[in-house]
């Protein structure tokens, strides 16, 4: 039997049956059928999977509707609400089967809200044999966990998740069970995709391809199922995918690939030796000695009579397969790789030469001791060399190349000036100033960009068509990523004290109201305690008439016989002053009552007022922490341009194969990427020492000779390989599809969201360092985690599920701080925006939901959308919001207003994944399609499909 894939339905669903959908099936490996013998049947392998494909979305252990729970065997006999749910021996007798086979109130329901079906006859067979069996306890060896995994089909590779890295130089992507990592447009225009393989699940693919029937090409991926989520590391060194039951880290690789120790020490002036183009060679000079290490098989081979005098310059002559040499006399060899021998041979007058660069077909150009450029043409069949001094270009103190193409070639003056010379004829194209002496110079392989250095400062890129200056590429990779995040938590501590601040002034004048509105009060209840005291006296003055009046009475009913007028007279008068006694105390219970409400009324205004006045100092006390916290940032980013490997000297100068990057060696040993587009920061390479020697094959692989002696080889596309594996499909500490991740802002975590359709939503956080689970908090939600994300500043972690929920965690113990109620169906996706007291939610009832944090109060809804909100993202630190839905709609949305500022047109069938570049210039979208699209975010132009 096949193993569920959880599909959620809900008639809405392209977008969260994607969420579920598994990409290689779990199948039950039983032998047994539904038809199989009663006695036979087991619970784990034969009926679970019928519970869990279309009762356990109702009924399971979070919740158990009507009080029965499937998931086991233990709660299906413990029965339910309605008593035992099957009577061992007698099918007739329990509530389960008699529920599944009523055709007036059927389980499950027809209306079902999950998509769960109507058993059929042959599962409702295989529960009445099993009851009837007695209901035998489950075997273990029979157990329904016996998986095996099905091909995924070739039809099937929808991206559910891609990611930007913060540095802004890739964008990471699942495709089916494939991940995938490419460059930005940032840096390269080269459409190039790296993948991330892990070796054992290409080795279980290639047996499934092996198997009958099986339709695939991919024999090499990331997960066995498809990649449901994906995230970069702060520093965007790492990258973390989910898929099911199993979450992988995977490491930028920025050491060599190689190193090999050639027991000699170099001179940092790194200009005797010389690698070959394809890497295979290296050429060594020590004094007159010539020693040749083949790179591939690590044997060297050492000359010891070629020269009689020191040598000076050597150069490769690629298409000659022959090293040239030249020492302080004049004398030049040629050492042929083949065979290893040499010949040497004198030119037609005296030549010193100081270094020589190959122009092909065995023409060089060289400097003399003069400073001179010299043309040199060798004829190594007939052993001659014939040179020419250029006399227009004189004081020439380095040169450069790119190789035997047809680009110009690069001359450094002595006065600072690079002068461009046509390769063909010599004549002066361009001269450029720098700003000092060059010492070091390179040309990229298409001839378009320059690269020049003094040795004491960074190097310069130029654009070769008109000689303006690209960059300063002065930028320490690290060190800029750091400046970068230093800058925005700057930026959002301050933020948050001018939040705090305006909240701080509200509070006051808030107290200040509290406290008019507390003495206002108290003036009402002084006058109703004076109106109070002014009854009281009434009924004193009417109650001392009285008495007058019952004395008079008294005296007028002793004179009855001489004054019964006057009695009559005196008991209307009694009759009056009792009844204003009455009336009195009427008003003054009503008195007391207006004073108690008074009394009320005041110990509320004080204890508000108390309350109002509390939150002040409370307030002013969390200000001041904060206070001290911004002072720390800012302090750290005004010191981190100062600090070392902040800004280096370049010493050497290469460009990458692809043209995409510049290679710059400074005098500490690290080597510096630099992206050829805008000279921005790519990477920092540890050579361990100063590089003497640095060069770049076809193949993209950098070759560095240190002063140490080690040469080592770098592979340029520094590619990803797995780290870290945490959980595997039958052996994990995560429940189930890995649909959420996240990394802290330091770096140090990784939140993960998970769980069961319609049961759990679970989220664990484990150490990025050893993969250990170090937090689980908990069953969060009642159903999946879909999205998740660290708020900026690493406070709070925001949390969404198919509940409709989205909960705002303390990301350090997991307390839920808030839960921010509103949405009608799954809430699919969140974004926090860079200040991280705004959070923007995105849900399949057709809607985003804007959020203020702090308050936990929502501040409007943005409604209009066709589908499911599938992706969000705010861009950079604006109010921007990036969304795109399951109707393949792309657009901008200004995220305090609601209105759409952008629609980005061209991508197709439904949106299932959205990000932004760091620098806010590029959108990125994948579907469900398997396409991904990428557009300019200024202006919406499609770049590429």
């Amino acid at each position: 039997m096949t193993r569920p894939c959880n599909i959620i339905s809900f008639g809405w669903i392209a977008i969260l049956s994607m969420i579920n959908f598994c990409s290689l099936s779990t199948i039950v490996s039983a032998d047994q059928t539904p038809e199989t013998h009663a006695s036979k049947i087991d619970f784990g392998r034969d009926l679970a999977p019928v519970f869990a494909k279309n009762c356990l979305a109702c009924h399971n252990e979070k919740k158990p509707e009507g009080g029965l729970n499937l998931e086991t065997y233990g709660s299906l006999i413990k029965g339910g609400d309605s008593g035992r749910a099957v009577e061992a021996g007698n099918p007739q007798a329990g509530q389960l089967l008699a529920r599944i086979v009523d055709n007036d109130a059927p389980m499950p329901p027809d209306d079902n809200a999950v998509g769960a079906k109507r058993l059929t006859e042959a599962e409702v067979n295989l529960i009445r044999d099993w009851i009837a069996a007695g209901a035998p306890q489950p075997d273990p060896s029979a157990s329904a966990t016996q998986l095996r995994w099905q091909a995924l089909p070739a039809s099937v590779q929808p991206i559910y998740a891609l990611a930007a890295s913060p540095d802004g130089n890739y964008l990471a992507m699942g495709r089916g069970n494939q991940a995938f990592v490419l460059s930005s447009p940032s840096t390269t225009s080269e459409d190039q995709a790296f993948p991330l393989i892990d070796p054992q699940v290409g080795q279980t693919l290639q047996q499934l391809q092996a198997q009958p029937g099986v339709s695939t090409s991919v024999t090499a991926a990331a997960h066995l199922d498809i990649v449901q989520s994906i995230a970069f590391s702060p520093d965007s060194q790492m990258i973390a995918t989910g898929g099911y039951r199993s979450v992988k880290i995977w490491q930028r690789q920025t050491s060599p690939v190689d190193s090999l120790d050639i027991g000699l020490e170099q001179s940092d002036g790194g200009s005797l030796s010389a690698l070959s183009k394809d890497g295979a060679r290296l050429a060594l000079a020590d004094q007159n000695r010539i020693e040749i290490v083949d790179m591939r098989s690590a044997q060297s081979h050492r000359f010891l009579k070629t020269h009689a005098q020191p040598i000076t310059a050597l150069v490769w002559l690629e298409d000659l397969q022959s090293l040239i040499t030249c020492d302080v006399a004049g004398t030049f060899a040629a050492t042929q790789m083949d065979s290893m021998q040499f010949r040497t041979f004198t030119s037609p007058s005296p030549l010193n030469v100081r270094q020589m660069i190959s122009m092909g077909s065995g023409r060089m150009l060289a400097i003399d001791n003069q400073n001179r450029l010299v043309e040199l043409t060798v004829d190594l069949t007939a052993g001659n060399l014939a040179w020419t001094a250029i006399p227009n270009h004189q004081q020439v103190i380095a040169l450069a190349t790119n190789g035997p193409g047809d680009g110009p070639v690069a001359m450094a003056m002595e006065n600072g000036v690079c002068r461009l010379v046509s390769r063909h004829d010599l004549a002066t194209i361009r001269e450029i100033s720098t700003t000092g002496p060059i010492t070091c110079l390179a040309i990229s392989p298409n001839g378009q960009w320059l690269a020049t250095s003094s040795g004491v400062d960074a190097a310069q890129l130029w654009k070769v068509e008109d000689g303006s200056l690209v960059a300063r590429m002065d930028k320490d990779y690290l060190h800029s990523q750091k400046t970068k995040e230093s800058e925005r938590s700057v930026a959002r501590q301050k933020a948050m004290l001018d939040r705090m601040s305006a909240s701080l002034a509200e509070l006051q004048k808030a107290a200040e109201a509290e406290t008019a509105a507390r003495d206002k009060v108290q003036e009402a209840r002084n006058k109703a305690a004076e109106e109070l005291a002014a009854k009281e006296a009434a009924i004193t003055t009417a109650t001392q008439a009285v008495t007058e009046a019952q004395t008079a009475k008294a005296q007028a009913e002793a004179a009855l016989a001489e004054a019964m007028k006057l009695v009559e007279t005196r008991k209307a008068e009694l009759e009056a002053k009792e009844k204003a006694v009455s009336e009195a105390a009427n008003q003054k219970n009503t008195a007391m009552e207006e004073l108690a409400k008074r009394d009320q009324a005041l110990a509320t205004a004080k204890d508000a007022t108390e309350r109002a006045l509390a939150r002040v100092p409370e307030l002013q006390q969390k200000i001041a922490g904060e206070t001290t916290k911004f002072e720390a940032l800012n302090q750290e980013a005004q010191t981190l341009p100062q600090q070392p490997h902040a800004k280096h000297q370049a010493v050497r100068i290469e460009f990458s194969a692809d043209n995409s990057r510049a290679v710059v060696a400074d005098r500490s040993g690290y080597l510096h990427l630099f992206s050829t587009r805008d000279g921005s920061p790519e990477a920092k390479l540890n050579a361990d020492s100063a590089v003497a020697l640095m060069s770049i094959n076809n193949s993209g692989n950098l070759t560095t000779l240190t002063t140490g002696g080690i040469i080592q080889t770098w592979d340029l596309h520094l590619p990803w390989a797995l780290k870290t594996t945490i959980g595997s499909f039958d052996n994990s500490p995560l429940s189930d599809r890995i649909t959420a991740l996240s990394f802290s802002p330091d770096g140090t975590r990784l939140a993960i969201g998970s769980g069961p359709a319609s049961r759990f939503g679970e989220i664990k956080i484990v150490q990025v360092a050893d993969g250990q689970v170090t937090a689980d908090f908990g069953q969060l939600h009642s159903d999946s985690v879909l999205a998740l994300r660290f708020s900026p500043d690493g406070r709070l972690l925001a949390s969404a599920g198919a509940d409709k929920l989205c909960r705002l965690l303390d990301a350090q113990t997991g307390q839920v701080v808030s839960s921010l109620e509103g949405h009608t169906h799954h809430v699919l996706t969140l974004a926090w925006k860079d200040d991280g007291a705004t959070l923007a939610t995105g849900s399949a009832d057709n809607s985003v939901k804007i959020w203020n944090v702090e308050a936990s109060t929502q501040i409007r809804t943005i409604a209009g959308f066709k589908k499911e909100i599938t992706g969000l993202t705010f861009v950079g630190q604006s109010d921007h919001l990036a969304a795109v839905d399951a109707a393949g709609t792309a657009q901008l949305i200004e995220a305090t207003s609601g209105k759409q500022l952008r629609a980005y047109a061209g991508a197709t069938g439904a949106l299932t994944a959205v990000d932004v570049s760091s620098d806010g210039k590029y959108l990125f979208a994948g579907g469900q399609s398997g396409k991904n699209w990428i557009w300019q975010v200024e202006d919406a132009k499609l770049l590429k499909q």
